[in-house]
């Protein structure tokens, strides 16, 4: 049964389908069983801009292999329900750069109606855990907001905020902000922190994921971050595992 980790945030441009994809290169490489194997990774795409699916075109039409399974779901409902039976070890899900949220507070799901808000809460019934991106830089920290305390928390879904982006020469404040906002208002943190590089940027339209990236310097340390990422979330997994069978 595959372990399925949705990654949402209410703000739009705040590099969810980077962190989906780059994780799920990650994933790939450490549960690699083989060339001959299919991949045990997939992505699934619920985003109508489906740049996760562009993404991995991208890596085909550069002659690259794709290291993951890839699943445009954007339309088909019957996809997601069928999720728990993905032959993957582990599911990550890109989801839009919105979210259809219904004005109406006396509603009881914060979801609005439409193909949108119809995915986001057939997603959201299946998954295990959810990666919540978020940039130090406080416009997105409403959004974050809401995207925790209207939808997350209420579903009862483990989650986690992974602070993505930073520049290390803008220095520390920002960050060490942003951590200590996260921390008072009594939100999971990932330790993990996701640099800002310019081969991140770039990625996508090269076609490359970070586990292809060249081998120098700068490439070691871009994609050192997404395998922290990975690593950290394995040892989330197996506690969120542990607590249930309590």
């Amino acid at each position: 049964m595959p372990y399925i980790t949705v990654v949402l945030n209410q703000k739009g441009g705040i590099g969810k389908s980077t962190l989906v994809v780059q994780l799920a290169s990650v994933y790939a490489e450490i549960l690699a069983n083989g060339d001959t194997e299919e991949p045990s990774v997939m992505v699934v795409s619920i985003d109508p801009q489906g740049t996760s699916i562009e993404w991995a075109e991208q890596i085909e039409r550069h002659g690259r292999k794709v290291p993951f399974k890839v699943l445009d779901a954007s339309g088909n409902l019957d996809n997601l329900k069928r999720l728990r039976r993905a032959k993957a070890d582990i599911v990550l899900v890109d989801t839009p750069g919105f979210l259809p949220l219904n004005k109406d507070k006396e509603s009881i799901d914060p979801l609005g109606d439409g193909s949108v808000g119809d995915a986001l809460r057939a997603i959201l019934d299946v998954a295990d855990d959810v990666i919540v991106p978020l940039e130090p830089d406080s416009p997105g920290f409403t959004p974050t907001k809401v995207t925790i305390e209207k939808v997350i928390q209420p579903r009862g879904l483990p989650y986690g905020i992974v602070i993505t982006n930073w520049d290390a020469r803008d220095g520390r404040a920002d960050l060490e902000s942003t951590q200590s906002m996260i921390r008072k208002r009594g939100w999971n943190l990932y330790n993990t922190v996701v640099r800002h590089f310019r081969l991140h940027a770039r990625a996508l339209g090269e076609g490359l994921v970070c586990t292809q990236y060249p081998s120098n310097h700068t490439a070691t340390k871009a994609k050192q971050d997404f395998y922290a990422l990975g690593f950290e979330h394995q040892l989330r997994r197996k506690q969120h595992q542990a607590t249930e069978t309590v």
